[in-house]
């Protein structure tokens, strides 16, 4: 395998179609069954079946869930893999992590290393044709999510500020459709704010996830739409809390008027009405999430008035 500080490369969808000379497999889910199936003749492995070990190379092509999946398989299973994963949307950024998140019973469990990486990454735009533009949108909402709080962490070093300013900036004006553009800068946040931390977007999002679903099972909510939502509070909420987040803002030369209008656009105070029963209820189990304990501000018990009383008219 590559060295980790080579990793992963980055192909075009086309150099994984001039693979059929070698030996692969494909695991997907079976949303994008429809668009490879044309596209790659090989055998394909539906999630959530696993595949067998010490295949030579698998093409992975699913969403955060799957591919941190098959980045702890590849570890624990089958370290000899190369593995290629290509992303059917931006957000997660899982493609670009040494970090691998599983949900299990007793809660979300991390997996954190270099060995993590995959091999490769393939941004492949057209995979997103024929997407609902709420998903999209709430994807950008992700990588939002990701390069703030990467970029206000109290554990960000300088360069990993710098990378994410540059993602922030990037990002700032660019269209919720431009697919290449945000496939790339989903990945340059992720791995920035793996190399620091999140905060209590992430916190919130990471507890109320499984207590939503459980509780609305015909409404799934899912983390880049819970993510989306809590951008525009959690940043009110920082920016008045203290004047830290502002002084970087401006340090890096980041117009803050141009954020805010970005997370309002992606602000739904129908969802936000619909979380709030839900985080007022678990806030001290969010106040203990490993993600809150490193927001860019101090989260006290008594924060919760903040957010139960936020609206944005």
């Amino acid at each position: 395998m590559a060295s980790c500080l080579n990793k992963p490369a980055i192909w075009s969808f086309k150099q994984v179609l001039e693979m059929t000379t070698k030996k692969f497999v494909i695991w997907t889910i079976p949303q994008t069954l429809e668009k490879i199936d044309s596209k790659l003749k090989v055998d394909i492995i539906l999630f959530p079946e696993y595949p067998d070990c010490d295949i030579e190379n698998i093409v992975v092509i699913g969403g955060g869930v799957l591919i941190d999946t098959a980045k702890v398989w590849r570890v624990k299973k089958s370290p000899k893999t190369k593995l290629i994963v290509i992303p059917s949307i931006w957000g997660s950024g899982a493609e670009n992590s040494p970090i691998a998140v599983l949900n299990e019973v007793s809660g979300k469990r991390y997996f954190i290393g270099d060995e993590y990486l995959p091999d490769v990454r393939v941004i492949w735009p057209s995979i997103v044709e024929g997407i609902d533009q709420n998903l999209l949108s709430n994807a950008c909402g992700d990588v939002w999510a990701h390069a703030l709080e990467g970029f206000c962490s109290p554990l960000a070093d300088a360069n990993t500020r710098s990378d994410l300013a540059g993602v922030i900036n990037g990002i700032i004006d660019l269209p919720y459709n431009m697919a290449e553009s945000w496939f790339e800068m989903s990945a340059r946040a992720c791995r920035g704010q793996a190399n620091s931390s999140v905060g209590l977007i992430h916190g919130m999002a990471h507890v109320l996830e499984p207590i939503l679903n459980s509780d609305n099972p015909n409404q799934k909510y899912g983390h880049a739409a819970i993510c989306s939502t809590l951008l525009a509070p959690v940043l009110s909420f920082n920016l008045s809390s203290s004047t830290k987040c502002q002084k970087l803002f401006d340090e890096y030369h980041i117009d803050l008027e141009k954020v805010r209008g970005n997370v309002l656009k992606l602000f739904s105070q129908n969802v936000f009405n619909h979380l709030k029963p839900a985080f007022t209820k678990a806030w001290m189990q969010i106040l203990r999430d490993p993600s809150s304990r490193t927001n860019s501000v101090l989260v006290k018990r008594d924060s919760l008035k903040y957010f139960e009383g936020y609206a944005h008219k």
